[in-house]
């Protein structure tokens, strides 16, 4: 344990369903990360049974746009024959129900080094506590949400063994369960409605990726990484496609940094070296997907730095660092790099001269620095509800 703290094509549906749109693209909103495609939409129509309509053979044309004080959407619907009104009107309603901006969409639910649980909003960095449960050490990279819950690892207070702990935002209710392993746990992950820790054991060098149930505590080995030599960086996990990615350090050299891939269903996990093309080592320590690109972000800096760069990885380890972010000192540890839409990017970082509390930035692709907002706590995990955990495996 440790106590630190392309543009999509327009597409359309064969035979009874054939929809479409004006306009290839859905529209920004200004309090929403990203909106997703109109086939996206029309997809969880059919799933949620708009599909058993009487007139299958509908055909609508459905146009948006955003109105003068960018405050809502306003839907047209327009409807070649009467008797299609019934799939359009759903199509409209449901839209309009997915386009509207919600509020979880730009909040952090987050846990700070005290045991105090809050929520932020990223963009303004309004700030609300939510629970308090007092802890004697906690695990970084070690938390994790699904809803409103948000799962962390870390030793009650007055206990010896580490527990997950399950804090709801919206009761402030926090549940505790005791693990049946006590290694430091380095990030914390669902799949589907399993839960999943990266553990690492400093003192017999060894990890592995385990089921956990939330509700009894008890552990089971998926992945074992032990034949890797080498400890997981907290919180440094990305996924893409069925594969999982993470930032490594090899047992040999902590200096060096590597990228771990592994596989849930196969059980399989491989290694390679972080490094530019010049084969000069770059210390990520943060990573997180780029849809765009179909690579990583990876955020390096030395630990005897006092800059961090801004860097892109692909698979095989390339490390290109394109900036140098401006008046930033270090990242926070844990999972402090976020992201909801594979493109623009939330990190809790420290600015010089300010020791005791953190910034929550917001980057773009390229880490241009968009935002900056004082916090008055120190975070060790934060997440977003909708954050994106991977992009769309090609084909």
């Amino acid at each position: 344990m440790q106590a630190e703290p392309t543009e999509p094509r327009r597409r359309s549906t064969s035979g009874s369903r054939n929809l479409k749109r004006r306009g290839d693209r859905s529209p920004a909103h200004p309090l929403s990360p990203r909106l997703t495609t109109f086939d996206t939409y029309r997809s969880l129509l059919f799933q949620s049974g708009f599909d058993e309509i009487e007139h299958p053979a509908a055909h609508c044309a459905l146009t948006y746009k955003v109105d003068s004080s960018i405050t809502r959407y306003l839907i047209s619907v327009v409807t070649q024959e009467s008797m299609k009104t019934k799939l359009c009107l759903s199509l409209a309603l449901a839209f309009a129900a997915f386009a509207q901006p919600t509020q979880a969409q730009n909040h952090v639910l987050g846990l700070d080094t005290n045991g105090v649980t809050f929520e932020v909003v990223a963009r303004t960095g309004a700030f609300t506590g939510k629970s308090e449960l007092a802890f004697t050490s906690f695990s970084l990279g070690a938390t994790t949400r699904k809803g409103n819950i948000l799962y962390y690892v870390a030793i009650p207070s007055g206990g010896t063994d580490p527990a997950l702990f399950a804090a709801n935002s919206k009761t402030s209710a926090v549940t505790v369960t005791d693990l049946d392993r006590n290694e430091s746990v380095r990030a914390l992950f669902f799949s589907g409605r399993s839960l999943y820790g990266v553990l690492y054991d400093a003192l017999s060098n060894s990890a592995g990726v385990y089921r956990i149930n939330p509700a009894t505590g008890v552990t089971s080995l998926v992945v074992d990484l032990s034949g890797l030599d080498v400890e997981p960086i907290p919180g440094a996990l990305a996924k893409v496609g069925k594969a999982y990615s993470m930032l490594v350090k090899p047992e040999v050299d902590s200096a060096r940094r590597q990228l771990l891939t592994f596989r849930l269903r196969a059980g399989s996990a491989a290694v390679v070296e972080v490094a530019d093309k010049d084969g000069v080592p770059v210390q990520c320590n943060k990573l997180k997907p780029n849809k765009a690109k179909k690579d990583f972000v990876c955020l390096a800096s030395a630990a005897n730095d006092t800059q961090v760069d801004f860097c892109r990885l692909n698979s095989r380890g390339v490390a290109r660092c394109v900036t140098t972010l401006p008046a930033i000192e270090r990242v926070g540890s844990g999972h402090t790099l976020l992201t909801t839409d594979e493109a623009n990017y939330f990190a809790f970082v420290y600015v010089p001269g300010e020791p005791d509390n953190q910034h929550l930035i917001r980057l773009n692709s390229r880490g241009a620095i968009k935002s900056n907002v004082a916090l008055p706590t120190i975070s060790i995990g934060g997440h977003f509800l909708t954050e994106a955990p991977a992009p769309t495996p090609q084909k």
